[in-house]
C-alpha cells in the first residue's frame, strides 16, 4: 500500500515556498499521516475509536509535530527554519481574524488588513484564508494553535513529574496510543499516564 499527498499547487509564483518543508511534517510525517496510521491500525481500539477524528486533537498534534521536526532536527538550513517561523506566526494571526469575523463581527476588509500588515502571505493566499475562516470554516483556526500549546504543556508537566525517568518516545505513545480525543479527556489520559508511570518506576 502507498500513500498520496496532494499538495497544493496552484499560482506558485504567488506562494511562498519557505513553508512547504514544515507543512509536510504537519500533514506526513511525525504529523497527520502518522498519527492517522497508527490510529486506523489499532486492533487494541473498537472499530468506531479507530475512526474518530476530533480537530483539536488532530490538528494540535499537527502542529506539535512541525515543532517536534525541529527538536529532531530536520530543518536542514536557515530558510526552512525561517519558514516554520513564518508559518506560526501565520498560524497565530489565523487565531485573531477568525475570532475577530465570527465573534467581534470584523468585516473580512479589515481581516484581510490585518493579514497583510502581520504575515508575509501574498494578497492570493490571504484571499483565500480569509475566505475560508470567514464563510468556509469559521472557528476551525482555532483548533491549531491552541491544542498544539496544550499538548507542549502536558508534556512540560509529564517531565516535570518523572524527572529522570521521563521518556519522550512514551510520551508520544500516551498521546497517540489511545486514538484521538477531546483535549480535556486527554488531559485525564496523561494524568494517568504519570502515575502509571510513577508506580512503575517505585516497583
Amino acid at each position: 500500500p502507498r500513500g498520496i499527498y496532494y499538495h497544493n499547487g496552484s499560482k506558485p509564483e504567488e506562494r511562498s515556498k519557505l513553508e512547504a518543508e514544515s507543512l509536510i511534517y504537519e500533514e506526513l510525517v511525525p504529523g497527520h499521516h502518522f498519527h492517522g496510521s497508527l490510529q486506523s491500525e489499532n486492533e487494541d481500539l473498537p472499530d468506531f475509536r479507530r475512526e474518530t477524528h476530533f480537530t483539536a486533537f488532530s490538528e494540535g498534534w499537527g502542529q506539535y509535530a512541525v515543532w517536534l521536526g525541529l527538536e529532531m532536527g530536520l530543518y536542514q538550513d536557515p530558510y526552512s527554519r525561517c519558514g516554520l517561523y513564518l508559518a506560526d506566526i501565520f498560524l497565530s494571526t489565523r487565531l485573531v481574524v477568525d475570532t475577530g469575523m465570527n465573534h467581534f463581527k470584523w468585516r473580512r476588509s479589515r481581516a484581510v488588513k490585518f493579514m497583510k500588515e502581520n504575515t508575509t502571505y501574498s494578497d492570493t493566499q490571504i484571499h483565500t484564508e480569509s475566505l475560508r475562516y470567514s464563510v468556509g470554516s469559521p472557528g476551525q483556526a482555532l483548533g491549531y494553535k491552541i491544542p498544539s500549546i496544550k499538548m507542549a504543556e502536558l508534556r512540560e508537566k509529564v517531565e516535570k513529574a518523572l524527572g529522570e525517568k521521563f521518556d519522550v518516545r512514551k510520551y508520544h505513545d500516551a498521546i497517540l496510543g489511545s486514538g484521538a480525543m477531546p483535549l480535556n479527556i486527554l488531559e485525564k489520559h496523561i494524568d494517568w499516564f504519570i502515575e502509571k508511570e510513577l508506580n512503575s518506576a517505585g516497583e
